[in-house]
């Protein structure tokens, strides 16, 4: 076992990686009565064309089947009920997929080992079988049809759809009725044995836990089971263009008002040190912020000015090599607003005492990110997903970031790549 001290923070994450590549991660939080488990895959609806363990060729699975898979390890042949049973421990239990991960967690006060257990248990023991799997088609159909009737999300996948080209970012991460069709047990298997292997999860755990404990429960358990070899996945790497899919496109749907979406897509250029990497991301964000958040006062000119009528919303999406910014609202002068999202995405003004400010709410909102088993969580999934580590000296980075270096990372965007979406109100028939 390894431990990493956290800078300016008085604790330490103990890690260690086990015979099978299974990374262990402990966080304790002396005195606090929540303790967490976060069972964690690299893998989400990104990875839908790789070559499947113990085969050759690059395969192609149908879309949504990282999603599907997830709602798949909760039955067992035994037909257990697993939130039952975690409930009955006293228990929160739940898993969600993303485009890069999958994670499936449970949060309690008590009984942490046996709960601890039957959830590595249940992630390490699928059973998939023609019936169970037709059965679960029609359950996220019914998922898939209620966020689809919903227009706010509708914005979101549409824009997010005709920004990326060859990226399967265009894609729905539960896919669509016809792809979930498809998924076939055998489907699920390759995938299943590909992506869950030990070698590449990690498991973060957060409480007021024996390090030691904790580290025993989990080998003893990982001892008791057969895994092939640890191995490199391969994927389909693809080479996405800068230029937009589709520039603009209007729908209908159930709304009273019309809605509009905006999408800035931007490549940007892959960083091999994961600090600098981190830096940029804080950069893009604290620009953002400055320009749209809740202290600039964006939001509430649009209202008084009467060009939109309630809301007006950003969101950003920061990868490794490409951004996208994503703007929605219920406009009411669509030319202006937009023009006023440009000018202010591009004006050409100092900002250095907004990024002070931020800096200093960032190192104090860092801080304090330790003082919750959530937010601690959170962290190190994030570290552990993107860098495969502990980054142990974010404060420093807080704290030491220069303006200039601020400006720099913002120059290299390029917010000429756009698309819009405008939904407008059904027809009456």
């Amino acid at each position: 076992m390894n431990s990493i001290k956290i800078s300016k923070i008085n604790a330490n994450v103990y890690y260690d990686t086990l015979d099978n590549g299974l990374e262990v991660i402990v966080y304790k939080t002396p005195g606090f009565q929540k303790k967490m488990a976060f069972f964690q895959t690299r893998y989400g609806s990104l990875k839908n064309e790789f070559i499947p363990i113990g085969q050759t060729k690059m395969k192609s699975f149908p879309l949504g089947i990282a999603h599907f898979l997830e709602h798949k390890l909760f039955e067992s042949k035994e037909k257990i009920n697993y939130f039952e049973e975690f409930q009955n421990k006293g228990a929160y239990l739940n898993a969600a997929t993303s485009y890069d991960k999958t994670y499936y967690y449970f949060v309690c006060s008590d009984n942490f080992y046996d709960n601890l257990t039957k959830l590595i248990d249940m992630v390490q023991t699928p059973y998939f079988t023609d019936e169970n799997v037709e059965k679960e088609k029609g359950i996220i159909g019914q998922e898939i049809d209620m966020y689809s009737n919903n227009p706010n999300q509708t914005i979101y996948d549409k824009l997010y759809y005709n920004a990326f080209v060859k990226s399967p970012m265009k894609y729905d991460i539960a896919g669509t009725k016809k792809d979930i069709k498809k998924i076939t047990k055998e489907d699920l298997y390759e995938c299943y044995n590909t992506f869950y292997h030990p070698s590449n999860m990690f498991l973060v755990v957060v409480g007021d836990l024996d390090e030691n404990e904790v580290f025993e429960t989990i080998k003893k358990n990982q001892s008791s089971k057969k895994f092939e070899k640890p191995f490199k996945i391969v994927c389909k790497k693809y080479e996405e263009p800068s230029k937009v899919a589709k520039k603009e496109e209007v729908i209908s749907h159930n709304v009273s008002a019309t809605k509009f979406g905006y999408a800035y897509k931007m490549k940007i250029k892959e960083l091999s040190d994961e600090k600098e990497d981190y830096k940029r991301r804080f950069a893009i964000k604290t620009f953002l912020r400055i320009k749209f958040g809740c202290l600039s006062g964006f939001t509430e000119d649009l209202i008084k000015n009467n060009l939109v009528k309630s809301y007006f919303n950003y969101s950003h999406e920061i990868g490794k090599d490409f951004v996208l910014i994503i703007f929605s609202s219920d406009i009411l002068d669509e030319k202006k607003v937009k023009s006023l999202i440009d000018e202010k995405l591009l004006e050409n003004i100092d900002m250095k005492k907004e990024f002070e400010l931020f800096k200093k709410a960032a190192i104090s909102n860092y801080v304090k990110t330790f003082e919750s088993p959530d937010s601690i969580c959170n962290h190190v999934r994030f570290m552990y997903n993107e860098y495969g580590k502990i980054i142990d000296d974010c404060y420093d980075i807080y704290s030491n970031i220069t303006y200039d270096e601020f400006v720099n990372y913002i120059k290299g965007l390029d917010f000429n790549n756009q698309t819009k979406i405008m939904i407008t109100k059904k027809e009456e028939v």
